[in-house]
């Protein structure tokens, strides 16, 4: 399968959990396996795809975004070459698995915090922004300005200070992202 799609940049790894590398490199010998085959001895990959169902094979199609489409035990042929056309270029676009943002991304978290929240926020193009956090009454309490990109987040750490540098009330308060005329607001609850 995995010849018909390689020109397209389609990747395949075999990965195997139950052999020493001397029966992996026969295996390979004799199967005629041309794609790269990683042993994972300690099972680390295997585990951080699937629980505790120890059912080989195990298929999983990831697109160019790092974005786990499709997991799954056995072999189905016709839901992998189905998933991997899905998210193939189409030439139209660089990265149609990756669709353009058209909104930031924008969350804190934890929330509720007790000693700090990482406020963090993605935009959907090159833009400076500010992030401002109000109280109840809509005073305002600490601002912090950035430049962001749709490549990269951007991560401020809030430590419940105020901009003078005092600790602020537990309590609810507003962190608002400002970027060109967009607005977004998200609630903020320290805990005593």
């Amino acid at each position: 399968m995995w010849q018909a799609y390689k020109e397209k940049g389609v990747q395949v790894l075999g990965i195997n959990i139950q052999e020493s590398a001397v029966k992996v490199k026969s295996w390979i010998a004799a199967k005629q396996v041309t794609y790269p085959v990683l042993l994972d001895e300690n099972a680390a990959i295997w585990v951080a795809f699937h629980n505790a169902n120890w059912y080989i094979p195990h298929n999983v199609v990831i697109d160019t975004g790092m974005v786990v489409r499709y997991s799954n035990f056995g072999y189905n042929e016709a839901a992998i070459l189905s998933t991997i056309q899905a998210y193939l270029p189409t030439g139209v676009a660089d990265n149609p698995a990756v669709p353009p943002r058209t909104h930031a991304i924008f969350r804190a978290y934890p929330n509720p915090f007790r000693q700090s929240t990482r406020i963090r926020t993605v935009l959907p193009r090159s833009s400076e922004f500010e992030i401002v956090i109000f109280d109840l009454q809509g005073r305002e309490i600490r601002r912090f300005h950035g430049n962001g990109n749709a490549a990269a987040p951007v991560e401020f750490i809030w430590d419940g200070r105020s901009e003078s540098g005092s600790k602020v009330p537990a309590g609810m308060y507003f962190a608002q992202l400002r970027y060109g005329t967009r607005l977004l607001q998200q609630k903020l609850l320290i805990l005593k």
